[in-house]
């Protein structure tokens, strides 16, 4: 796990950082395409070594990568649809990362190990996009249904799917829905819910985020991702507890969805405090926790409360780094386990 270190940007490639790329042959152009150095042997990696962003070179993609399923999820298209796509891309690099997104992902599975030693852990992923990725970085990545055919195929008579999603979204309930297909295939199939899923579990995150991050004469203003599908009671239970608990400088807000950065800011403006810490309400610290809230560009939250007056900490860091969330997961997987 140490490879993976502490999410941030650097200035040039070192070693086995993660790179953001354009793609461009002048009939398909890529935006945000992924190079993960960390698959490469030394000698592949030895022209990226010293590149700053920016750096543009020509690259033939058939050659860069040796199986289509590479290329494909380089490319964000099906393999079929490789076929009569010019291997010859312009690339820039737009963005030089260590890597580390998955940090949350991997401390979860060692928390659920250890609690339940007796039990095989398996990882699998809702988004295709961030399957891709990691198995363009050779890090092995079942969608659902794959892992859970697995299981089957392989005797499993008992398992538990317990998601890593903040709230109950529409990738949740993407989620139940194809794990529930599986009923049947097991002795004993349950799915987990959420970090959270009632007011227990949201007084139980506050109380350890406000312990966490608070400071005198600062505003703490969590930002989650927010979802089309309802989740804005979770926000409104934010704002419940955190006037019960007496909580009056701690806040929430989502990227997408309500209530968002224009909801909440005549509150801060109204707060008299010019200070604030911006702490994402996300699993992992990945594009949005970057890009979304702490990058220095004009469109993420630091940068816009900055431009209100604002004095801005940004915290880089995923929920599932924390042990004290880890413990609240996996309780949420004893609670499945007695149903």
């Amino acid at each position: 796990l140490r490879r993976y270190g502490s999410l941030k940007d650097v200035d040039k490639v070192k070693k086995d950082e993660a790179l953001n790329v354009t793609l461009d042959n002048g009939d398909l152009r890529i935006e945000e395409a992924y190079v993960g150095l960390i698959s490469m042997s030394d000698e592949e990696r030895k022209p990226w070594i010293g590149k700053k962003v920016g750096y543009k070179t020509t690259i033939n993609i058939n050659q860069m990568y040796s199986t289509p399923a590479q290329r494909a999820a380089m490319l964000h298209v099906k393999e079929e649809e490789l076929e009569g796509i010019n291997p010859e891309f312009e690339l820039e690099i737009t963005m030089i990362r260590q890597k580390q997104q998955y940090l949350s992902l991997f401390n979860m599975e060692n928390a659920f190990a250890e609690a339940y030693p007796g039990y095989t852990v398996r990882r699998a992923f809702t988004g295709q996009r961030i399957r891709a990725r990691m198995n363009v970085s050779g890090i092995p990545a079942d969608s659902p249904a794959e892992a859970l055919e697995r299981l089957a195929a392989e005797g499993f008579d008992e398992v538990v799917v317990q998601p890593s999603h903040v709230t109950a979204g529409t990738e949740y309930e993407r989620l139940r829905t194809e794990a529930s297909a599986f009923e049947g295939r097991f002795a004993k199939l349950r799915i987990g819910v959420p970090l959270l899923y009632n007011r227990t579990d949201i007084a139980d995150v506050c109380r350890f985020l406000y312990g966490k991050f608070r400071r005198e004469g600062w505003l703490t203003v969590l930002v989650g991702h927010g979802s089309e599908h309802g989740s804005e009671w979770i926000y409104d239970g934010f704002r419940e507890v955190c006037r019960e608990a007496g909580y009056r400088d701690l806040f929430a807000a989502a990227l997408e969805g309500s209530p968002d950065l224009d909801d909440l800011l005549p509150v801060l403006r109204a707060s008299g405090c010019r200070n604030i810490t911006l702490v994402p309400l996300l699993f992992t610290a990945g594009v949005h926790a970057v890009r979304d809230i702490s990058e220095n560009i004009p469109e993420s939250r630091k940068s816009r409360l900055e431009a209100e007056g604002f004095t801005v900490d940004a915290v880089v860091r995923g929920l599932g780094e924390y042990k004290e969330i880890r413990r609240l997961y996996v309780s949420h997987i004893a609670a499945a386990l007695a149903e």
